[in-house]
């Protein structure tokens, strides 16, 4: 949708406005990007209710005149921050015209830092090199209602407009365009915008496909409009027919991602990358704004709902239905562990309480967790009910404001059960479930076997449908329990000898993943406080500059790579080149000619790596690997934040090959039978073996450092460790075999 640019506006302007709402302008508009003026007369159409309308205006709109026929009406005006609150002594009317300009320039600001949920930032701007108008710039009169609007726009300088509704003329005299554009729809606001486009159109009887793209990229047009018209019908069966005329891929002129009534709005860098963005989550997300958000509206005041519901449908369903269980279990994955690396409780807040997205973390509450809870209540009520629910809330609900009580109703009515325990749960409380598995035991059986445990949940326990899932030596077997309590025991009875027994390893259940058993990846890298960046190899120089140029934004230090040793135990680190081996594990090795993951060969200059893994010296922590078998394998290096959830991903030419996780044996949600962890205790030992330790020579700083690393390492898995303190006498040690001198008596401890 529109990024809710609007709704906190909205909100805070809310209490004061008038009972008698604005339902429709017919508005006639002519903007001179020469001299960044706009200039209109809008015939508004209110409710019956109060005498007094009132709406907000830009405070730098200039009021010519207002009226209702003939005759002008009397009015006030007060400034509200960016806007003037306009209250207008109507005496009964329903109809009311007024007559405006102004000069709208808010230079574009340019988006920083690493965070993706924001672009670059106008409140409004009329120039020659484009328009950009939002409800936000408060070009029009405006209140929080819903209004159809009807619209002629004349502009000048060559520039090409698009708005919301059908377009139902278009005409050019010399440099001048003249357009007029019906709305059928209510809409939440309204969006102006014009440029140097090239324009095309493809008519299939039902949708009028648009592009609006540069003349660069003008080539491109038979690509999205293609891959909308796939996407408008796959979700037409699904939410019932698309709700408007027209639909359009939009270039803008600066850098955002838009979704409005009947179209998008794409930063040109991201036009740029043609097939790529119709993969899910990207156009596919603001197409189903058209149904949700678009026409279906949130109830602010109550809660965003609409993007947990669209990215569900888009970035998660559409991967699951044409690509596969495997990339939608990486997809739930990735979401999981996102929220449980950003979402610190400091930040958290109830998924009812989620307006907008502002900060990563808003993300990862109100389009990832919320996506999550729509696929638990899929999985809670099957996919029948889920379904025709959601059609259900499309047809009722077109038009208005609805709220997360409004789509309850639905689901309990389609379904045929109570569903507040489920909406209570996940929509008023913060953060998520946290669950273990504790006591396993494995009893033989006259035939077979008998696994036994308990499920834990820490804190106040949700009600959940939890899957768990044994591996055995022939193959998997599922079961679902119901656990409500802080502790559920079990009993799964199998036929053949188990590996594993894990509770729901393929991320169908939101939860809160401890700390230690995320998988390693460049997110969790980038959550830690104490980072490094190491350059191993001259020939990545550029690569690496351009990856601390970026990651660097948010903290960290560069060091040597002759002084690793130093730091590797200290913190995160992030090497860019050839890695020590002794830091790698089986899964990847380094030859001269390439490299080897998993078993696999990838040779040749073309190919390249990212590789994220738990820090052997210190397991809190995270080294991430990227590495390419030639200088140019790593000329993508700036587009590596984007892959900030996968713990490995390989590149052939810079574009993603392969990606994914690493089986992680060692979780409070997996046990093992019979499981000993070969990579950690190669870090043990290499620590406790490390030269750096001195030889541990009792009182010396290697002593300290080994005890304090054992008392560590013991408390974290759940030991209750001690020290005893013991004393070393002259007489007690044949100080002829020691290389070191040492004074007596020595304090050292076990």
């Amino acid at each position: 949708m529109k990024n809710l640019l609007l709704c906190i506006f909205f909100l805070i302007l809310s209490s004061g406005i008038s009972d008698a709402a604005i339902l429709s302008h017919q508005m006639d508009i002519e903007i001179d990007p020469h001299r960044h003026l706009i200039n209109a007369m809008d015939t508004m159409r209110f409710e019956r209710g109060s005498d007094k309308k009132r709406f907000f205006l830009n405070r730098d709109i200039r009021i010519i005149s207002l009226k209702s026929g003939d005759t002008p009406l009397e009015y006030s005006k007060s400034i509200e921050g960016e806007y003037q609150e306009i209250i207008v002594d109507s005496s009964g009317l329903t109809e009311v015209t007024i007559a405006y300009e102004g000069i709208i320039y808010d230079e574009v600001k340019k988006a920083g830092g690493l965070t993706f949920v924001k672009g670059d930032r106008t409140k409004g701007i009329i120039s020659e090199g484009g328009v950009f108008l939002a409800p936000e710039t408060g070009w029009y009169p405006d209140d929080e209602g819903l209004s159809i609007f009807h619209i002629k726009v004349k502009i000048k300088g060559g520039l090409r407009t698009v708005t919301q509704g059908e377009v139902v003329r278009r005409e050019y005299h010399n440099d001048t365009e003249y357009s007029e554009w019906k709305g059928s729809v209510p809409v939440d606001g309204l969006f102006l915008i014009a440029s140097r486009f090239v324009i095309d159109e493809v008519n299939d009887g039902k949708v009028r496909y648009f592009t609006y793209l540069s003349k660069e990229n003008a080539h491109l047009s038979k690509i999205f409009i293609e891959g909308s018209r796939r996407y408008i019908e796959f979700y037409s069966r699904i939410l019932g027919d698309y709700p408007y005329r027209d639909w359009s891929v939009v270039e803008n002129f600066f850098s955002s991602g838009y979704g409005m009534p009947g179209f998008t709005l794409l930063d040109p860098l991201v036009i740029r990358q043609g097939e790529r963005i119709l993969r899910p989550g990207y156009i596919d997300h603001e197409i189903v704004h058209s149904w949700f958000g678009n026409y279906v509206y949130p109830d602010y005041k109550k809660g965003n709902w609409v993007e947990a519901i669209t990215t569900y449908l888009s970035n998660y369903y559409y991967k699951e239905v044409f690509s596969g269980e495997d990339e939608a279990k990486r997809h739930r994955i990735s979401t999981v562990e996102r929220f449980s690396i950003r979402v610190t409780p400091e930040r958290d807040y109830p998924l009812r309480n989620f307006i907008s997205k502002e900060e990563d973390y808003d993300n990862d509450i109100g389009y990832g967790k919320g996506s999550m809870v729509f696929h638990s209540l899929r999985r809670l009520i099957g996919d029948r009910a889920f379904f025709s629910s959601i059609k259900t809330i499309v047809s009722r609900y077109g038009g208005k404001r609805t709220s997360w009580e409004d789509l309850r109703r639905v689901f309990e009515e389609i379904h045929g059960s109570d569903l507040s325990f489920f909406f209570e749960q996940w929509l008023d409380r913060k953060g998520g479930p946290v669950i273990s598995l504790s006591e396993v035991m494995l009893e033989a059986r006259e035939k077979g076997f008998l696994i036994k445990g308990k499920v834990l949940q820490d804190g106040v326990p949700y009600e959940l449908l939890l899957p768990l899932v044994v591996t055995t030596e022939e193959g998997r077997k599922e079961v679902i329990i119901h656990i409500k309590e802080r502790q559920r025991d079990f009993d799964i009875p199998v036929d053949d000898k188990p590996m594993a027994v894990e509770i729901d390893p393929d991320y169908h259940v939101f939860r809160i993943v401890h700390q230690e058993d995320l998988n390693p990846s460049l997110n969790l890298f980038l959550s830690r406080k104490t980072r490094y960046y190491v350059l191993t190899e001259e020939r990545f120089r550029k690569s690496f500059e351009e990856i601390t140029g970026r990651l660097m934004m948010t903290g960290g230090e560069v060091i040597s790579g002759k002084r690793l040793n130093e730091y590797i135990d200290k913190g995160s680190i992030f090497i860019v080149g050839r890695p020590s081996q002794g830091l790698l594990n089986d899964v990847l090795k380094i030859r001269e000619r390439g490299f080897d993951f998993k078993g696999k060969a990838f040779d040749g200059p073309v190919y390249s790596i990212l590789l994220s893994i738990r820090n052997p010296y210190n397991e809190k922590e995270v080294i991430v690997f990227y590495y390419g078998n030639s200088a140019e394998a790593l000329e993508r290096a700036r587009y590596i934040p984007y892959y900030g959830t996968d713990t490995y991903v390989i590149f052939r030419d810079g574009q993603p090959l392969e990606r994914g996780y690493l089986d992680n044996e060692r979780s409070r949600t997996k046990y093992v039978f019979g499981y000993i962890d070969i990579n950690r205790l190669k870090g043990h030992i290499g620590f406790l073996a490390d030269l750096r330790q001195g030889g541990r020579l009792p009182g010396s700083s290697g002593d300290r450092n080994v005890r304090n690393y054992l008392m560590e390492r013991l408390k974290e898995y759940g030991f209750d460790a001690r020290e005893q303190v013991f004393i070393i006498s002259e007489s007690g040690l044949d100080k002829k075999r020691l290389k070191a001198d040492v004074t007596f008596p020595v304090s050292s401890a076990e």
